[in-house]
């Protein structure tokens, strides 16, 4: 029930159930353990006199001393919340509390809490002083220290001291998937090594442009001023987690340790595996008298003679990862420079009257590297130049690698306003404007970009914006010669596509357009007998294409093709009464188109929108029934002299398509728009069957009006009748 309550955040009912299964607790261990957890929820639910009650019970009972001191704490914690008393007299009481003999053991929890309570109320200094005690009293255990390097790298980290911080996260060995800010520890454990670096660049080379400005006579001051304060941040940083104390009083145990300890001798290794029982109880007995373990790292005796002897070969080295990396260049200096009497970092260089040397933070025994000091124009340029680069690589890292535009904005903006490199510069305002879209702040990315073009006509955004403009634009150029190239294979206007075809081959080569349009180019040589031509372009089609879909539609052609053939030298040697016989009782399609849909409504289909669109060019068609192509070629060639001879001046082309096997369709266009369509149609709609095409049956054709996009929609019959009906109730009444 109690944990229930608990789960659902009803905290004093969970401390009321738990209170009742107090006489189920296991052992005493256990029961102070309950109590510690009632006075926890007690005060989650803001009862705090309920919850002083229990966290007292707690402390008297506990036989487990973390749960006693924690309860302590906790204990001074509430008084001063009921009281109002300041937080640095509550910090006070708990330092006080770590001095007295019982709760010395603890004193790294005790400074710990006293950071809390420091970062709460802002006072990162002594946050930052009490987890370092924390640390280096740590007596607790290595989770007890984690979490002092924990906070203490984060609040480092967010105050800008990136050397301290990049030695906390560093230290930080154990860091389990389940800890909740995992990510964020790993992210910055990756990064800040290369934050460091250049933060170390950007503050350098601040100083030295500051130093340059400086009258000559302040100059040589401030910089005996510089070189002190970069010596104590190397002093500080060398034995940042190190407890001078606690070393010495460890070494000297360690030394009367070893003349006195005869388990060390006695009990070695080679004894203990010898004779397990007897090595095994003469350790026991060891560490119970003396609290000294003979093996090595638990052994504080000798680990401190062990630190001692690395100290003397390799210099004063915090416990980190890769320490030989040498992560801080601060620790560098330390190691390199340990002589007693301190040297000048700044010496002239001897081969150049001109320049003047100070030995970067950097340098190792090896090899010394160092910087320049400003003393000229040229100086001062390389000098923000690299200004420039490392604030703009810091950024990037920050936005990019951590997620942390807050560190980023600031640098960005110094980018910006140092104005050094043009490709930087813009970078920095292209970062900064893609960082507002993602937070939504659509305005201020737009103001962003608008600067961009104008400040970098010439830059990568506006090259690349113009590239991509260009490719689109080609794009729709490319989609609008295949539309117009299948608008011509629709009206049957083979003569200007074959015109057209060598162009076309080269602008839709590697396009999406080309096996569409070589499909266009198959049915012009169909519909002219070319089938020859066409044979050898479907062949190519399935050699150079990879679609399985494109080579089966090549190949299937092929078969309908090669049955065509068969079926016209068939009908060749058939006498003319059977020729006839054949041309008018056999015509599937057109019966089809008169007969598919008697009953249904005139809907369009969802893929097609017929419009009414007055001012696009316009064709007027007759679809033939039951005639033959030759009478086809006489209809085009009859109204082909009629718009020479009346129509001359709307230069009109007359195609004829076979729109589906047996079935034609003669174009006559373009017209300017509907309004000249429709007049032409109503000057030639009564001399067609008694002048212009006497020569076929006015049952057997029908006229269409049709607008250029209606006509690249219909590609069969049922889109024609379709059509039809969209027609009669909007354009033109047959």
């Amino acid at each position: 029930m109690a944990y229930g309550y608990y789960q659902s955040e009803n905290y004093d009912s969970a401390a009321a159930y738990l209170t009742k299964g107090l006489s189920n607790a296991p052992d005493k261990f256990s029961k102070t353990r309950w109590y510690y957890l009632i006075a926890q929820l007690w005060e989650k639910s803001d009862n705090l006199a309920n919850a002083y009650t229990w966290y007292k019970k707690a402390h008297s009972d506990a036989l487990n001393p973390l749960i006693s001191v924690y309860a302590k704490i906790n204990l001074i914690k509430i008084d001063f919340k009921q009281t109002k008393t300041p937080w640095l007299e509550l910090a006070n009481s708990l330092q006080q509390m770590s001095r007295r003999e019982k709760y010395k053991p603890y004193t790294d929890i005790l400074y710990f809490e006293m950071a809390k309570l420091a970062i709460e109320n802002k006072d990162i200094s002594r946050a930052n002083e009490w987890l370092l005690v924390a640390i280096k009293k740590n007596e607790n255990g290595l989770t007890q220290k984690q979490k002092a390097f924990e906070l203490l790298a984060d609040i480092n980290y967010k105050s800008s001291d990136y050397a301290m911080a990049t030695l906390a996260y560093d230290s930080l060995t154990l860091i389990l998937k389940t800890n909740p800010y995992f990510e964020k520890i790993a992210l910055r454990k990756k990064w800040l090594p290369i934050i460091l670096t250049n933060d170390i660049v950007i503050q350098q080379q601040d100083t030295l442009q500051y130093i340059y400005n400086l009258a000559e006579n302040l100059q040589e001051d401030y910089i005996k001023k510089w070189e002190l304060n970069e010596k104590n941040k190397t002093d500080k940083l060398s034995s940042l987690f190190i407890d001078e104390d606690r070393k010495a009083e460890l070494a000297n145990e360690a030394l009367n340790s070893m003349g006195n300890n005869t388990n060390f001798g006695n009990n070695s290794f080679g004894n203990n595996y010898g004779n397990n029982n007897t090595g095994y109880n003469l350790n026991n007995a060891a560490i119970g008298n003396s609290g000294i373990n003979d093996f090595y790292f638990e052994n504080k005796n000798t680990v401190e003679i062990g630190k001692q002897n690395f100290a003397q070969k390799w210099g004063n080295r915090p416990n980190v990862d890769q320490w030989r990396r040498k992560t801080s260049s601060a620790i560098i200096y330390k190691t390199n420079n340990s002589t007693d009497a301190p040297q000048s970092r700044y010496a002239n260089d001897s081969t150049s009257k001109d320049t003047a040397r100070i030995s970067a933070m950097g340098m190792t025994k090896e090899k010394t590297t160092s910087v320049q000091l400003i003393i000229s124009n040229e100086d001062l340029i390389k000098s923000t130049v690299e200004l420039n680069k490392s604030s703009f690589q810091n950024a990037q890292t920050f936005l990019f690698q951590l997620n942390d535009f807050e560190k980023a904005l600031p640098l960005y903006q110094k980018v910006i306003n140092l104005n050094m490199d043009d490709v930087i510069t813009e970078r920095s305002l292209l970062d900064l404007a893609s960082e507002y879209i993602h937070q939504g702040n659509r305005a201020t990315s737009d103001s962003l970009i608008a600067i961009v073009e104008a400040k970098f006509p010439k830059g990568v955004y506006t090259s690349k914006k113009t590239a991509v403009e260009n490719k689109k634009s080609q794009e729709k150029q490319v989609e609008a010669d295949y539309k117009e190239a299948y608008f011509l294979a629709q009206i049957g206007n083979w003569a200007t596509l074959s015109n057209k075809a060598s162009q076309l081959d080269l602008k839709l080569k590697q396009t999406k357009w080309l096996a569409p349009y070589q499909f266009l180019k198959v049915k012009m040589y169909a519909q002219q007998r070319m089938d020859s031509l066409a044979f050898v372009l479907l062949d190519s089609i399935i050699y150079m294409h990879q679609n399985e879909n494109i080579r089966d539609r090549a190949k299937n052609i092929i078969e309908e093709l090669k049955k065509r053939k068969e079926t016209e030298l068939y009908l060749s040697k058939l006498n003319a009464d059977s020729l006839k016989t054949i041309a008018t009782t056999k015509n599937p399609i057109v019966e089809n188109i008169n007969q598919g849909s008697q009953n249904k409504p005139l809907t369009m289909d969802a893929g097609l929108f017929f419009t009414k669109d007055e001012t696009e060019p316009h064709y007027t068609a007759l679809l033939t029934n039951n005639i033959k192509e030759v009478l086809v070629k006489e209809m085009v060639t009859a109204l082909g002299y009629l718009n020479k001879e009346d129509f001359k001046k709307q230069n009109l082309d007359v195609t004829y398509l076979e729109f589906e096997p047996n079935v034609f369709v003669v174009w006559i266009g373009p017209f300017e728009n509907l309004n000249s369509s429709n007049a032409y149609l109503n000057k030639i709609k009564g001399r067609l069957s008694t002048e212009i095409i006497s020569f076929v049956q006015s049952k057997q054709y029908e006229l269409y009006i049709l607008g250029k996009s209606n006509i690249l929609q219909i590609k069969n019959s049922d889109d024609l009748k379709k059509y039809k009906g969209f027609m009669i109730n909007n354009i033109y009444k047959q």
